[in-house]
Formats: structure tokens, C-alpha cells, sequence
């Protein structure tokens, strides 16, 4: 009877021997299946895209998408003061300069072919710094 089950033992452990053969037979085999159907299917595409006339490009990196926005909200905001604020200045020396109104009494005098009866005088350049520092 001892002989009977050390025979069994002995057999049971041929057969996970064997069923471990077995096991590493399918996991290579299910490997080469998978790389074989990797395979076709770039052959695949690789043969529509030649049928196509697109060249078979590879991906040399892959795409990561950025922490940050290429431009952010303060960027913008800067940038749109910096448009505002030249597009302002521009706008003012324009309608200054293609504004139909008299600066001196000698345009009136050439406009209008007719003296000038009264004009307000300009201030100097010393009667504009009193004034701003409050002397006057």
C-alpha cells in the first residue's frame, strides 16, 4: 500500500511537471499570438497608408499634455493692457491731428480771411511750473 501512494505521489508530481510544461507552452504561445497580431495589424496600416500615398511616420515621442496653458490668464490680461494702452495713445493722436478745430489765431486769420479780435495767450513754460506747484 505504501508503495501505492508513494507510485501516485510520484505520478502526480510528473503531472504538475508536466501541466507546468504545459502552462509555459501557452503563455509563449499566447505571447506569439499577441506579437503576431501586433504585426498584421501594423502591416495593415502600414499597407493602407502606403495605398493612401502617406508616408509611414513613427511617433518619436509621446505626446504629454502641458501642466500650464502656453499662454496664461495674466498673459493675456498684460497683453490686452499693453493693445488697450497703444491702441488709446494712437487713437488719441489721430483724432488730434485730423480734428477740424483752430489752434492759433494765425489758422483762424488763414481760414477765415478776417482778423482775430481776441485770443487767449499761451502760458510760459516757468507760468505752467508755478501753477503746478501752486504759486499762482
Amino acid at each position: 500500500m505504501l508503495t501505492h501512494y508513494r507510485d501516485a505521489a510520484h505520478q502526480l508530481g510528473e503531472q504538475a511537471i508536466a501541466q507546468e510544461r504545459l502552462v509555459h507552452d501557452l503563455k509563449a504561445a499566447e505571447d506569439r499570438y499577441l506579437l503576431y497580431v501586433d504585426k498584421r495589424e501594423e502591416a495593415r496600416i502600414g499597407d493602407a497608408l502606403d495605398r493612401g500615398g502617406i508616408l509611414n511616420v513613427a511617433i518619436a515621442e509621446q505626446p504629454v499634455v502641458p501642466e500650464l496653458p502656453k499662454l496664461s490668464e495674466l498673459s493675456f490680461g498684460l497683453i490686452g493692457l499693453a493693445l488697450a494702452a497703444t491702441i488709446s495713445v494712437s487713437l488719441a493722436f489721430v483724432t488730434d491731428y485730423l480734428s477740424p478745430a483752430f489752434r492759433t489765431p494765425d489758422e483762424v486769420v488763414a481760414f477765415l480771411r478776417s482778423p482775430v479780435l481776441a485770443s487767449l495767450p499761451q502760458r510760459k513754460k516757468t507760468e505752467v511750473e508755478d501753477v503746478s506747484r501752486g504759486l499762482l
